[in-house]
Formats: structure tokens, C-alpha cells, sequence
């Protein structure tokens, strides 16, 4: 089980550590904190700015945000990363693999904290984990590979004849490309057969689910991202509407009604 404090904790002290330098420059100054995350990252934010505030750094005092969110998919991204470059930020806090790659490409001078990334070596966000190079630095709480195995084992104890698995993921999201092959490996090794179904957009759900009926799935697991975040209530919903054992990666689709591994 992931421990989510643990990680707002770790990245609030990676912004204290970075925040600490400048102040030591200019230490009268307010500084400006630019968030760029999308639908659902509420929570996660209002923990990083309490872990924040408890490193000594309060907001309108020490510091302000400048945030920004992408609506239903990862399209805006590159603008909005824009924006806040624009806005003259003193540091980006990126919430998802395709925030942070939009705010790399925006910026080489500005640093950029990530979090919810997963696989920050493979998807070119930085160079290594020792060494991460440039700008951009983060927390990862998959990069693990054994996270989206367990999240299997856990279906599997639950439901233990499911044997056909659809994975409904988004394929703009490099990250959820990463989980796709660590989730594979996974599958294998629990006898399981994958059946990927892909969205990029709210209209293709409906297509999606069909396609999950008509090749007779017993299963389903959804990864993360700020489009299937958006429509977790559809997705619960024709979960329980077929009777499909399902299992996801955050709180909010158990409080809509889902079965899930929390982290918190």
C-alpha cells in the first residue's frame, strides 16, 4: 500500500529545498509557485499545500499559486504550461506525466517538480534517478513495477476465476504506456489475458465499452489520468451495470461506488 502523505510530504520538500535557495537570495520576497495538474488533483494539492505550509512556507505570506488545470483530456497541457511561464513563476508543480513533459518543453530555466509520474526515466523526463539533469526533478509513486501487479494480485484475490482482463487506458498519456507494459508482465504471471482498450477523448467511451461487452471481459482495471478521472462515474457505473470485478488506483472511484487499492 502507498503511503500519499509520504509522497506530498517528499514533494513539498523538494519545492522547501529549491524555495530555500531563492529565499536565502531575496528574503523578503514572495514567491510564486505555478501548479499545472488537471480534473481530480484537488486533493492531492490541498495535501501538498498543507505539507507545504508545514515546512514553515504559507500561502499569501511566503508564498502564491498561480494554478492551472486541463479540462477533460491532455490537450492543454502545452498551453497552460505556457501561461505560466508567462506568468513569470518561480518554480511549476506538474500533477501527471503529461503536465510535467508539457512544462519540460515550456521551460529549461524554471525548475519543475513532478508528482503522479510513472516511469519519470522512461517516458524523458530525466536522464536517471541519481542523476535526473536539468530542470526537472520529482516524486514517482509507480516507478516501482511492482505497484501495478499488486493492484492485480488484489483483484484477483477478491474475484479468483476472472481470467480476461480489459485495461481502459488513454493512449495520449505516456505514462499510461509505461503501466501498460509493467501491467503485462503482471497478467503473465497470474495466467491472465489483456484486452487493451484505448479513449482519448469523453465520446469514446461508449465505443470503449462495447468493445469491452462484445469481447466478453471479466475484469477491469482503469489507469489513471485526468480524462478517465473525469468520467469515473460512467466507468463505475458500467462496471456494476456488467458485473465486472474492477480495481483502480484512487479513493474517489471507491466513493463513486468502485472497488479499489487506496493510497493514501
Amino acid at each position: 500500500m502507498i503511503n500519499r502523505r509520504r509522497f506530498l510530504m517528499s514533494l513539498a520538500v523538494g519545492v522547501f529545498i529549491i524555495l530555500s535557495v531563492r529565499v536565502a537570495a531575496q528574503p523578503t520576497r514572495t514567491f510564486k509557485i505555478g501548479v499545472l495538474s488537471g480534473v481530480g488533483a484537488q486533493r492531492a494539492l490541498g495535501g501538498f499545500q498543507e505539507a507545504l505550509s508545514q515546512l514553515g512556507y504559507t500561502e499569501g505570506r511566503h508564498v502564491i499559486y498561480e494554478k492551472r488545470s486541463a479540462g477533460p483530456n491532455n490537450t492543454q497541457f502545452p498551453s497552460l504550461a505556457a501561461e505560466l511561464v508567462g506568468a513569470h513563476v518561480d518554480i511549476i508543480v506538474a500533477v501527471s506525466t503529461p503536465a510535467a513533459l508539457a512544462a519540460k518543453t515550456a521551460t529549461t530555466t524554471i525548475p519543475v517538480v513532478f508528482f503522479a509520474v510513472a516511469d519519470p526515466v522512461g517516458t524523458g523526463l530525466v536522464t536517471s534517478l541519481a542523476r535526473p539533469g536539468g530542470n526537472v526533478t520529482g516524486v514517482s509513486q509507480a516507478t516501482a513495477e511492482g505497484l501495478p501487479g499488486k493492484r492485480l494480485e488484489l483483484l484477483k484475490e477478491a474475484a479468483p476465476t476472472v481470467s480476461r482482463l480489459a485495461v481502459l487506458w488513454v493512449t495520449t498519456n505516456p505514462g499510461n504506456q509505461v503501466t501498460a507494459l509493467m501491467l503485462e508482465r503482471a497478467t503473465q504471471a497470474l495466467h491472465m489475458k489483456i484486452q487493451s482498450v484505448g479513449v482519448r477523448a469523453p465520446d469514446d467511451f461508449t465505443a470503449a465499452f462495447r468493445v469491452i461487452r462484445e469481447q466478453r471481459a471479466d475484469s477491469l482495471t482503469v489507469f489513471p489520468d485526468i480524462l478517465t478521472f473525469g468520467e469515473l462515474q460512467r466507468i463505475v457505473d458500467f462496471a456494476a451495470q456488467n458485473r465486472l470485478p474492477a480495481v483502480y488506483a484512487y479513493r474517489e472511484f471507491v466513493e463513486a461506488g468502485g472497488f479499489h487499492i487506496v493510497w493514501h
